[in-house]
């Protein structure tokens, strides 16, 4: 609504936001750019540099159905039936069912003291955001725009593992989005349980895409493939 003023002010709020991080003593900054916001931050007035490039990574569900067509050349209705085809195809591949009775809902203060022991076990040989109860609660847990969900696997031992989810909607559908995930170092059970479970839900709920974003070469992407 800013019209020609839009980017003096966008400037002028990454700047702003820049010069805080440093003044708050921190020694790295990074950010998920969209379309419209990456010009301007790898602009050689604030000169940000793209590191990576995470992939998206899509499933058809049982419920898709798209409200426009991804493709201009072919029609909606096309684009609905072949839809279907592919998550018919791709569910008849994925493991149903998968340690069902383990999959449950993750509470971020009641099972806090869990997941900061789950955190200490998982993988961290990479750089990665901190996933203690406390920065969790504050990333999804008082969002003020997004509400997100969280899924875990609990075992005999206590939680195995996490996954959380955000309702969106992606290229006119309905769709489920893995926005985090964490799980002991060397378990693709869990990942996979959580997953299946996932798909189950989503279709159930009317979502027609689940979907991820994920760095290739990581735990989550690999997690991501192997769920379909």
């Amino acid at each position: 609504s800013l019209k020609g003023l839009s980017g003096l002010y966008a400037f002028k709020l990454v700047k702003a936001w820049i010069d805080h991080a440093k003044q708050s003593g921190y020694d790295f900054a990074a950010c998920y750019p969209n379309g419209q916001s990456i010009r301007l931050l790898i602009s050689d007035k604030l000169n940000w540099k793209i590191v990576a490039s995470p992939r998206l990574l899509v499933l058809p569900t049982a419920s898709i159905h798209f409200d426009e067509s991804p493709v201009k050349s072919v029609p909606l209705p096309l684009v609905n039936i072949g839809g279907k085809i592919a998550a018919g195809i791709l569910g008849l591949l994925r493991r149903k069912g998968y340690l069902q009775s383990e999959i449950g809902k993750l509470d971020l203060q009641a099972d806090a003291v869990a997941i900061n022991d789950l955190w200490s076990r998982s993988d961290q040989s990479r750089c990665q955001f901190s996933h203690t109860a406390e920065l969790l609660n504050w990333r999804y847990g008082h969002h003020p725009i997004y509400k997100y969900r969280l899924l875990c696997r609990r075992s005999a031992e206590g939680v195995k593992g996490f996954i959380v989810t955000t309702q969106r909607k992606v290229m006119g559908v309905e769709s489920e989005l893995v926005v985090d995930g964490v799980w002991e170092r060397g378990d693709t059970e869990t990942p996979r349980a959580l997953l299946s479970a996932l798909c189950q839900q989503a279709s159930e709920e009317g979502a027609g895409i689940v979907a991820g974003l994920a760095m290739k070469d990581t735990f989550f992407y690999a997690a991501l493939r192997k769920a379909g």
